[in-house]
């Protein structure tokens, strides 16, 4: 399924301005009326630098939030989180994690110029 993000319910709830998204499985049932997507089977769900996968999503466009569930990975950029069960919100960018292990990785800052090397002092010898 592929969301422009352009959707006319969009443009009246906390979902729109989001930019366009897919979301990819085994099986997906859609209640149109709850705007509720159930997803099944190598879910993988991706919003602009976000990306998300599970073994079971879903997804409540009323609400903009995304329930992954199983061997989940969520990125965005360049940070990334493993665990078994997590809720996004889409819009706020929050996260609730559940599952051991929680694993977080964020990028390590790095300075373009390289750290000066001291030059060796100078000594007259006793000789």
């Amino acid at each position: 399924m592929h969301d422009s993000g352009n959707a006319p319910e969009a443009a009246t709830d906390s979902y729109s301005g989001n930019g366009p998204a897919t979301l990819t499985c085994d099986q997906l049932d859609i209640d149109s009326k709850q705007k509720i997507y159930t997803a099944a089977g190598h879910v993988h769900f991706s919003q602009g630098t976000r990306t998300g996968t599970a073994d079971h999503g879903t997804l409540n466009r009323g609400s903009g939030v995304l329930q992954l569930t199983g061997n989940v990975k969520l990125t965005d950029a360049e940070q990334s989180m493993t665990a078994q069960d997590l809720l996004y919100n889409l819009n706020t960018k929050d996260v609730d994690v559940h599952g051991a292990p929680i694993v977080i990785k964020q990028p390590v800052a790095t300075s373009s110029a390289a750290p000066a090397t001291p030059k060796p002092k100078k000594r007259k010898l006793p000789f």
